[in-house]
């Protein structure tokens, strides 16, 4: 069989593709390690005396919302697209931070921190299925395995930004210090993730059988 040239334009996109929706996920981790930082001082007596058992139940309602937003996101990804889905958690995901920070009781941290569960799970179904859409099942095991590397670096990063920002400046900076660079991914990532695959490129792609899924792939409707 005739191996296809490769076309150096689709390649270009496709890992730039790649950056920037790794940095996108990476950077939903700067938001939410804050708690896990912030518990220590939390619990102290003089700032909010939560109790573990009060710590215990803001992870849940996280999670729970969390789990629940995996099923809710990537239907919405596949409905609006992936850029659109991943602006709108990565701004709700900086409101509810900087609200957490100028929160002063145990019910508003409670329901803040459950809504933080929802934003930070619209990032990784649509940003996964945008990464799908540029490579071919052969080379998506280890493609995605490199590109799962931005979680646990991303988490790694966020945490020694979280605790340094914690001791020098107060609990409420693990919160709010790293809002910035957040808003920053964000912008940039609007601008490079394909929303849905760019239009141009999609069309160039299959036309050319340079599409990974060229063969299954319902017909190109501009």
């Amino acid at each position: 069989m005739t191996r296809l040239p490769s076309n150096p334009r689709f390649e270009r996109w496709r890992w730039q593709i790649f950056g920037v929706t790794w940095l996108a996920y990476a950077g939903f981790y700067l938001t939410r390690k804050a708690f896990s930082v912030a518990k220590n001082e939390l619990k102290k007596p003089e700032i909010l005396g939560l109790t573990t058992g009060q710590m215990a139940t803001m992870d849940g309602a996280y999670s729970a919302t969390y789990a629940l937003g995996q099923f809710l996101w990537g239907t919405l990804g596949d409905r609006f697209g992936p850029r659109r889905i991943t602006l709108l958690g990565m701004m709700a995901s900086i409101v509810t931070s900087v609200l957490m920070g100028f929160s002063g009781t145990f019910t508003a941290l409670l329901v803040l921190f459950a809504l933080q569960g929802l934003w930070q799970s619209s990032g990784w179904a649509p940003l996964a299925k945008n990464m799908g859409e540029f490579f071919s099942r052969k080379e998506r095991g280890s493609v995605l395995g490199f590109w799962c590397t931005n979680y646990a670096l991303g988490g790694f990063v966020a945490s020694i930004i979280a605790g340094y920002a914690a001791t020098r400046l107060g609990w409420q900076f693990a919160w709010w210090c790293k809002n910035k660079c957040v808003k920053e991914k964000a912008g940039v990532s609007q601008c490079l993730i394909s929303n849905e695959t760019n239009t141009k490129e999609r069309r160039y792609t299959h036309e050319n059988k340079q599409c990974p899924r060229h063969r299954t792939c319902p017909r190109f409707r501009p």
